[in-house]
C-alpha cells in the first residue's frame, strides 16, 4: 500500500492545486485500487501519477465517474466504456419513473 496527501498540479487544471484529500493504493492481485478521502472528480491521470501509478503500463483504467472525467480521458484513451447502474445519477432519463410521464417531445434538446 502507498499513501499520499492527495495535493498537487494536475494537467487537467494547468497551474490550479487540486486535492484529492488523503488517498491510498492498494493492490489486490493484480489489480491497483486508488482510494481518497475528499470527494471530487478524476479529471485527469493527476491522482494516478500522485499515488504512483503509470496508466500507460495498464490496458484498462477504471473510473468511478458521471461524465466530468471525459474532458481529460477522451483524448488519451481508446476507447470509454460507460456503466449506467440504476439511481438518481444515471445519464438515461427514461430510467426515473416520474420522468415517464413527461412526453419525450417536451424534453429539451
Amino acid at each position: 500500500m502507498k499513501a499520499t496527501d492527495g495535493a498537487g498540479r494536475w494537467s487537467g487544471s494547468p497551474g490550479a492545486q487540486r486535492n484529492m484529500g488523503r488517498m491510498a493504493r492498494i493492490t489486490i492481485g493484480t489489480i491497483d485500487v486508488l482510494v481518497n478521502g475528499v470527494r471530487g472528480q478524476t479529471f485527469d491521470d493527476g491522482a494516478f501519477m500522485l499515488a504512483g501509478i503509470d496508466i500507460w503500463a495498464y490496458k484498462i483504467v477504471c473510473l468511478k465517474s458521471s461524465t466530468h472525467f471525459r474532458g481529460g480521458w477522451a483524448q488519451i484513451s481508446r476507447a470509454i466504456l460507460t456503466a449506467d447502474e440504476p439511481g438518481w445519477t444515471s445519464n438515461d432519463l427514461v430510467a426515473f419513473d416520474a420522468m415517464r410521464e413527461i412526453p419525450i417531445e417536451a424534453w429539451p434538446t
